[in-house]
């Protein structure tokens, strides 16, 4: 049987798992909608000249 100081320790390793793969989630839901609204603002321009960062 295990002790409890180590299942502490593998409920925070889990627990820090989960929050890595919930911050990874969110920067692909915001990078896809940074895309997205990026290919919508190209389409509605139809401008064939790349845009230029200064």
């Amino acid at each position: 049987m295990m002790e409890q100081a180590e299942i502490e320790e593998r409920i925070e390793a889990y627990a820090l798992f989960r929050h890595t793969i919930a911050m990874i989630n969110v920067r692909c839901q915001v990078f896809a909608w940074l895309i997205s609204s990026l290919m919508a603002s190209w389409g509605i321009q139809k401008d064939p000249q790349p845009a230029v960062h200064g």
